[in-house]
């Protein structure tokens, strides 16, 4: 998703007295109320089937308050940084304990930046999501099992993220790298100890913008490796690869690269597109229970997904749909989606949303249909 710095500007709060750096303190945020429901709120744990009955609607409320802080150096480089509150974690901390989300820290200049932080890596910085526009206050429309948010490795690791771009002209260059945890490969497993071969996760990605009759086209190519975690304790997908009980003794850590394409072209209100991701997870560098060679196999060695999206934009209403597919190779697991939303802008910052998903999910486990939907007012500050 090329979402450049996640800084929001509101209202300028302060600003620094003459002979020093311009610098800017702005707060903004967003609040949803509303509606919620459908069975995807009663999945069993594996996701491989639905409790019936358990898709009562019920109340849904959010809020989420942002600071950012800019400011200007002598020679005119800019730097800043964002503090998402309600996701905020530690700066620092030891192997297990790091949260970095909801901030980033950048300085930028003469088209190069640096960011570090709770930032894409450089696959996702280039690429493109095919939820074009619009949106839901549950998200029902991006929380299908078919859609991917091509994070690719994004958080596999201690979640902080050190991204170098560049633009020049209607090219983006970006380069990536989140350390392993600790910084030295190794990561504590209770009941096991300390485990060696986890990898920095590298990636690199360009994008190309250019304008192709009355609209513009979006092309995005990144690639990305490093490890891979997948649950020892639920069944091999997707929905499960990365979680917190990856810290299990039963778990398999193996290599991994992803690389991925995404393509749109938008004109008139209109975007549409497509993205595309394949995984190449290695069978030979695994780990399970603590040491290397156990035997233990990597639930699948290979998988692509695919999305398709449209959104149309006319006055105050925004009409949105995507649909995606993830398939592995040789354990015959797939998982497929669609999502729609439907906004109206009541202008000032108050927006109606509606958003509905529905799953299809196949694995050895079982098969579960399952959908899910949201009404509501969102509003923004």
């Amino acid at each position: 998703m090329k979402n450049g710095i996640a800084v929001i500007f509101a209202t300028t709060a302060l600003v620094a007295t003459a002979g020093v750096a311009a610098a800017d303190v702005t707060l903004s945020g967003t609040a949803e109320m509303g509606i919620a429901g459908g069975d995807r709120y009663a999945r069993t744990t594996d996701g491989s089937a639905v409790v019936p009955g358990a898709d009562a609607a019920s109340f849904f409320s959010d809020i989420d308050v942002t600071f950012a802080m800019t400011g200007t150096t002598d020679n005119g480089l800019s730097f800043g940084a964002s503090i998402d509150l309600d996701e905020a974690g530690n700066i620092t901390g030891t192997e297990g304990s790091f949260d970095n989300d909801g901030f980033t820290i950048f300085i930028s200049g003469g088209g190069h930046t640096l960011t570090m932080g709770d930032t894409d890596g450089a696959l996702d910085f280039v690429m493109d999501e095919v939820n074009y526009a619009g949106g839901s206050i549950a998200d029902d429309e991006t929380a299908h099992a078919g859609f991917n948010g091509n994070a690719g490795l994004d958080g596999s690791q201690d979640g902080q993220v050190l991204r170098y771009d560049y633009a020049f002209g209607d090219f983006t260059f970006a380069a990536s790298v989140e350390q392993s945890n600790q910084g030295d490969g190794t990561r504590y497993i209770a009941g096991v100890g300390v485990v060696d071969g986890e990898e920095d996760t590298w990636g690199v990605g360009v994008a190309y913008t250019v304008d192709l009759g009355t609209g513009t086209v979006d092309l995005g190519l990144g690639y990305q490796t490093g490890t891979i975690y997948f649950d020892g304790d639920a069944p091999a997908t997707f929905g499960v690869a990365y979680t917190d009980a990856r810290y299990s003794a039963n778990d398999i850590i193996a290599d991994a690269n992803i690389w991925g394409l995404s393509a749109n072209y938008a004109m008139d209100g209109l975007t549409v597109g497509f993205s595309y991701m394949d995984w190449d997870i290695s069978s030979t560098n695994v780990l399970r229970a603590g040491w290397a060679g156990s035997g233990a196999a990597t639930p699948f060695t290979s998988a692509q997904q695919y999305g398709l999206g449209a959104a149309y934009e006319w006055d105050a209403w925004t009409f949105a749909a995507n649909y995606g597919h993830f398939e592995t190779n040789g354990v015959g697991i797939e998982q497929s989606g669609y999502g729609l939303a439907v906004n109206y802008d009541l202008g000032g910052g108050a927006v109606i949303q509606f958003g509905y998903g529905n799953s299809d999910f196949n694995a050895a486990a079982g098969s579960a249909d399952y959908s899910s939907y949201s009404l509501g007012l969102a509003m923004s500050f």
